[in-house]
Order: C-alpha cells, then sequence, then structure tokens
C-alpha cells in the first residue's frame, strides 16, 4: 500500500510539472467561463465525418492525439461514476470500474512519448525509475526502464495506423505483456480498448466508445481471451458485447452488470 501511495503521489506530481509546463488544460464538456474573449488557443471545430476512412486522420503529434482521447475517455468515465454513486445498488456496481485508474497510472509513461527528450527524462525520474532508453522512429515509440524494484519495464506503442489518429500499445514486464491498449479516432467520437493480463493468467478487458460531449458506453469483460484489432466496420455500442457494461447518452442511463 505505501509503494502504491507513493506512486500515486508521483503521478500527481508529475501532472503538475506537465500542466505547468504546457498549454492550460480544458475540459472537453464546458469551457472556462471566466476566459470568454480567449479565442487564439482554440481552433475551429471542424464538421465531423461520417466517413470511417476518413474520420481518424490527424495532423497532430502522438502526445497531442493521446491526450484529447484520454481527456474524453476520462470525462465520460467520471461521468458514469458520478452517476452511479447516487445510489447503493450503482455504488456496488462502480467497483467494476476502479481497475481503469490504476490502467492509466501505468500508462503514465506512454503519456510522455511524443514530447522532447528532455521532458520526457524529467517525467520519468519523478517515478524513481533508472536505465531509461527512449526512441523514436517514424510514428513508432519504445520505451524501456528499470523500476525502483529492478524490474525492466517496456512500452511498445504504434501511432498513425492506416494514416489515422489511431494508436496501439503494448507494455511488459520482465518481457511479460501486462497490458495491451488501443485506441482509434471514429465517426462517432473515440473507440478504446485495454486488456489487462491478470497474475492468475486470466485477462479483463474494458471495452470504451465515447465523444466530446462525454456520451459514450464502458464496458467490462474478463471472458475475452484475447482482444480483436479494431476495424473501420466499429460499431459505436460494441462495449455492449461485454459482461457489463454501463451507457450515458444525454440524460438517458443504462446499465447491465455481470449479476
Amino acid at each position: 500500500m505505501r509503494k502504491f501511495i507513493a506512486f500515486f503521489m508521483a503521478a500527481l506530481l508529475l501532472c503538475a510539472l506537465l500542466t505547468g509546463c504546457g498549454a492550460k488544460p480544458s475540459n472537453p464538456l464546458k469551457p472556462d467561463p471566466s476566459e470568454p474573449n480567449e479565442t487564439t488557443e482554440e481552433p475551429a471545430k471542424q464538421p465531423e465525418s461520417k466517413n470511417p476512412d476518413t474520420a481518424g486522420e490527424t495532423a497532430g503529434t502522438f502526445n497531442s492525439a493521446y491526450t484529447a482521447f484520454n481527456n474524453a475517455k476520462t470525462a465520460l468515465v467520471n461521468r458514469i461514476l458520478d452517476s452511479l454513486t447516487e445510489s447503493e445498488s450503482g455504488g456496488m456496481a462502480a467497483l467494476g470500474l476502479l481497475g481503469l485508474p490504476m490502467i492509466d497510472l501505468s500508462l503514465i509513461p506512454v503519456s510522455l512519448m511524443g514530447i522532447d527528450n528532455t521532458s520526457l527524462q524529467v517525467g520519468l525520474s519523478i517515478l524513481s525509475v533508472s536505465d531509461i532508453d527512449y526512441q523514436e522512429k517514424g510514428n513508432n515509440y519504445t520505451l524501456s526502464y528499470k523500476d525502483s524494484e529492478g524490474n525492466t519495464w517496456k512500452y511498445d506503442v504504434q501511432y498513425k495506423i492506416g494514416g489515422k489518429d489511431h494508436a496501439q500499445c503494448t507494455v511488459k514486464k520482465q518481457e511479460a505483456e501486462m497490458l495491451y491498449f488501443e485506441y482509434m479516432k471514429t465517426s462517432f467520437g473515440y473507440a478504446a480498448q485495454y486488456f489487462s493480463h491478470e497474475e492468475d493468467g486470466s485477462g479483463i478487458i474494458y471495452l470504451i466508445a465515447g465523444n466530446e460531449n462525454a456520451d459514450g458506453i464502458v464496458g467490462i469483460s474478463g471472458s475475452i481471451s484475447q482482444p480483436v484489432t479494431f476495424g473501420d466496420s466499429l460499431a459505436p455500442d460494441f462495449p455492449k458485447q461485454c459482461e457489463s457494461w454501463f451507457s450515458v447518452q444525454g440524460d438517458k442511463g443504462e446499465a447491465v452488470t455481470a449479476d
């Protein structure tokens, strides 16, 4: 528990450092009312493409694209959690979603990829890691380091798959795969999946579909043996294939649990 608290505090410090060094983060759902005249920092909103072949195209860097996805995903998950915890039965159901914040902590190194090497080195040093080796080759990123216990971690990221805002990542600890992560910009917002390998050899998968309005679906399943790479024909409600799923669309919420 002490190690987790120390790591969590380091993660918060890292986020504060990155926020201080970069542009002011914005809530994807609510613009800041105290800054009504600031328009230079907000790019003009482009019409959403309904063509699945072009909906995910992007000219941005991996770092900025991943940040945009993660902000939208976090807003959706937080909205679902807030809704569930308003009732006793929903509070119990919300426990299944608590694995996602833990996964986000393990993906902090991914959030540092695609920025300058100095910032990456500083960010990782706050997490008390050593023997850092970071490589960029086009849209492929690799990172390895040793944690405070001497374990070697390796992150492999492929970005702009098919020329789109589409990334895949594998995380290994001591050469054993611990996590597979994938996200893709789609005509309906974002699609994402997290496949976490458990200590007993089983896997838990989180499937997420969401948009900039924090509407979407989060599905959780322990029966899927391996994730399937996203394709262009992905349906907006694909997380409903899971054993449990939670959906918010406008002012309507639905949920199905494994129980």
